[in-house]
């Protein structure tokens, strides 16, 4: 996949991810009422449709990273360096900016422990935690790049079901324990991670493979989407709250994030399949991780006056998030 489609893969993955943000007020709604006809059911409908943003996010970074190393030496010194350069430190300067609003700039022992425990757990902000998730994958990058085995890959997908429900359901049904890890725990990502350095290795592999199954693949996404909301409303409708549910680590979510992936490299194979300015692509593609880092102050903004209104929400944080960065962008 080359970088055009790759930028545009990207630019979807980050509005899927405004989506699924700017339909938390439908979620709560609907959770209320459980009115299937209703536009906050269509609207989770739309929030789970976009599930596949933040595991594709994660694929394409070790896809990307090993298109620019494949059989290149690797610099430990200057890839960490540019790396956290590039990640660590806004993720370090805005976790602390936030954290010291939060604490009223009062530099206490609490703050601290905030601090140690939002920067390696979850993050200050809700959306934060994807810079401990990326920066754990470029952390064991450089050696795990030197690993080309579908065993080791396999090993990773168990790892990564491990962390995943029903998996602990599974082992509650047994009477086994289960250890519970934190969202961000790198063993919950690393299968996306490696999938996309794995895909890379073996690129005109995967074509000929991709290229032959898309129906399988279109099957596999249908199936697991349905699984999803299948998942979405059983629980919904036994009033489990849905933040105990809704959320990246499902099975169902995996294989449809993968199927995604997958479905959108195959058709990008033999013929193009968009035919969008590169120049623009390449920019808006370029602001995306300012979008992600700063869109949920826009957001709170826009809640206050259109927490309601999902779908003009929707539109206004995409627009002005957007614009608001290629115009900054360009100076």
């Amino acid at each position: 996949m080359n970088l055009y489609y790759s930028n545009i893969l990207r630019i979807v993955s980050i509005i899927a991810v405004l989506i699924i943000h700017t339909t938390y007020a439908s979620q709560k709604q609907f959770a209320v009422d459980l009115n299937l006809w209703s536009f906050d059911a269509f609207f989770v409908l739309l929030n789970q449709l976009a599930r596949f943003s933040v595991p594709v996010f994660v694929i394409l970074s070790g896809y990307g990273l090993a298109s620019k190393y494949h059989q290149k030496e690797i610099n430990l010194k200057e890839f960490y360096v540019q790396r956290f350069s590039k990640i660590g430190i806004p993720f370090l300067f805005w976790t602390i900016l936030l954290l010291l609003i939060r604490h009223s700039f009062i530099i206490d022992e609490k703050f601290f422990y905030d601090l140690i425990y939002y920067l390696f757990v979850t993050g200050v902000d809700y959306h934060f935690y994807f810079f401990i998730i990326i920066l754990q994958c470029y952390l064991v990058f450089p050696f795990i790049i030197k690993i080309n085995n579908k065993i080791f890959l396999l090993i990773l997908f168990i790892l990564q079901l491990y962390n995943y429900s029903p998996t602990d359901k599974i082992f509650g049904f047994l009477g086994v324990s289960y250890i519970i890890f934190p969202s961000t725990f790198l063993f919950s990502w690393l299968f996306y991670f490696y999938l996309g350095i794995f895909l890379k290795q073996n690129e005109e592999k995967f074509k000929l493979f991709l290229a032959k199954y898309q129906f399988l693949l279109v099957s596999i996404l249908l199936i697991s989407f349905i699984m999803m909301v299948y998942e979405y409303l059983y629980y919904s409708f036994n009033r489990v709250p849905f933040y105990n549910y809704d959320h990246f680590h499902r099975y169902s979510v995996l294989f449809y994030a993968v199927s995604f992936f997958m479905l959108f490299y195959s058709l990008t194979i033999k013929k193009p399949l968009f035919s969008f300015r590169e120049d623009l692509v390449s920019k808006i593609s370029h602001v995306t991780f300012a979008v992600y880092i700063f869109h949920t102050q826009i957001l709170r903004i826009l809640d206050i006056y259109l927490f309601s209104f999902v779908a003009i929400k929707t539109f206004l944080l995409i627009l002005i998030s957007f614009i608001i960065f290629i115009y900054i962008n360009n100076f």
